[in-house]
């Protein structure tokens, strides 16, 4: 297997995009070269970095979800901070920020799902950038899913834009941080001056544990490559008031309430038969966030075949026959969700459709309608594969349409 070369480190041997340049970075703690070192030390050490930015959980991941990222400091640097719950003008940088910055790198791991906030961090930046005529350099690292399977619906227009689903993509997009950022830069007007430092050795068939790079948790709930493998699913259960097992030393890989029976739930998950994953009946008790210090009920899910599972389609069926078992204590997440002006479960999953489906519909209509939207995801097949920088290979998803119907919808700062 051929060692793969990270952005950083294709950066470092050649640092002529910052060289000269007044430089600012946005990273985080779990941003490393490939021998370890932390890229925040590696840049301050190579060029003349004169300002951090952090996204959100912060720069040392120390923060939880959907709580304020406060200004810190780092090697005598202040690191501005990137998210807020305030203002949608907290997820981006002022004008000011970048107005006397050069190049703006950005070195940050995706997790592979929309739903991950890093990526609508890099557009919002991408966008203040445009303004300020600030050079953008994205440092690429591999989709830790591998950047074959695609998966889920679009969102494609308000109401269900937020800092979830701020571009048109599918819940589980197959692109690296660094395709990431020229799709975006390709939705919104007006486009930055981007460049992607690509990586050399990764390929699109490889799941993280095939790179051979050290896992560093890029934020405090993404622990191991077993969650990120469920995340793209059982994120969705953000929108429920069932617990997905955070507050656990297993979070999102497993999903539960009080008020379940966990031997029926596994049962009746088993028999459904979903290609490469199995439901243990297992309780627990989340030391915080939903249900904290209450016994939950459910169940443990466990990867088979991560080749043939298909989280979203399993998490969507989970949601749906827990809530069927016990429909009078199932409820949607109605608190404050991502600057969301729907309830959470729609700006996850894009429409009103599953919330729908979900509260009247048959298990066999929510089949219908995620093989639906699998079909009408093909519509960003164009737009997503020009964005792609390494070989696709013979499991590529065929084009199917063009972007012409497809409304550039990059949130303006101060709309998310």
């Amino acid at each position: 297997m051929p060692a793969i070369h990270l952005g950083i480190d294709a950066l470092l041997e050649d640092p002529s995009l910052v060289r000269d340049a007044r430089v600012a970075v946005l990273t985080n703690y779990a941003a490393m070269t490939r021998s370890g070192i932390r890229t925040a030390d590696a840049l301050i050490d190579a060029c003349n970095v004169i300002r951090l930015f952090a996204p959100e959980h912060g720069f040392w991941g120390d923060v939880a979800y959907l709580e304020d990222v406060s200004a810190d400091e780092y090697r005598d640097l202040r690191i501005e901070s990137l998210y807020g719950t305030k203002s949608s003008a907290a997820l981006a940088p002022r004008i000011e920020q970048l107005q006397d910055v050069d190049v703006l790198v950005v070195d940050l791991q995706d997790a592979g799902a929309r739903y991950y906030t890093y990526a609508a961090t890099l557009g919002n930046c991408m966008a203040v950038a445009a303004q300020t005529r600030t050079r953008v350099v994205v440092l690429d690292r591999p989709n830790p899913i591998n950047g074959i399977d695609v998966e889920g619906s679009l969102v494609l227009a308000r109401p269900f834009v937020s800092f979830v689903g701020q571009y048109p993509l599918p819940i589980r997009h197959a692109l690296t941080i660094g395709e990431l950022a020229r799709f975006m830069n390709a939705t919104q007007f007006p486009p930055c001056d981007l460049e992607v430092v690509r990586m050399r050795g990764w390929k699109r068939t490889m799941w993280w544990d095939e790179t051979e790079l050290g896992w560093v948790h890029p934020s405090p709930n993404m622990a191991t490559l077993d969650t990120a493998i469920v995340y793209p699913g059982t994120c969705l259960f953000e929108g429920t008031n069932l617990s997905e097992g955070r507050g656990t030393t297993h979070p999102f890989e497993l999903a539960g309430a009080p008020w379940l029976d966990e031997q029926r739930l596994a049962s009746t998950m088993n028999r459904l038969d979903l290609a490469g994953v199995a439901f243990e009946p297992f309780c627990f008790r989340p030391m915080f966030d939903k249900h904290a210090k209450e016994r939950c009920h459910g169940v443990r899910i466990r990867v088979t075949d991560r080749n043939a599972f298909r989280p979203v389609r399993t998490a969507m069926l989970m949601i749906k026959l827990m809530r069927d078992l016990r429909p009078a204590l199932f409820e949607w997440n109605q608190k404050f969700y991502e600057f969301a002006t729907v309830p959470a479960i729609e700006a996850l999953t894009g429409s009103s459709d599953f919330r729908t489906i979900v509260e009247g519909g048959t298990r066999v209509e929510l089949e219908e309608w995620i093989a639906d939207a699998e079909q009408r995801r093909l519509v960003i097949e164009p737009h997503r594969q020009e964005a792609m920088l390494y070989d696709v290979g013979p499991r590529a998803v065929p084009m199917t349409r063009d972007m012409t119907d497809v409304p550039s919808i990059g949130v303006p700062m101060g709309e998310a």
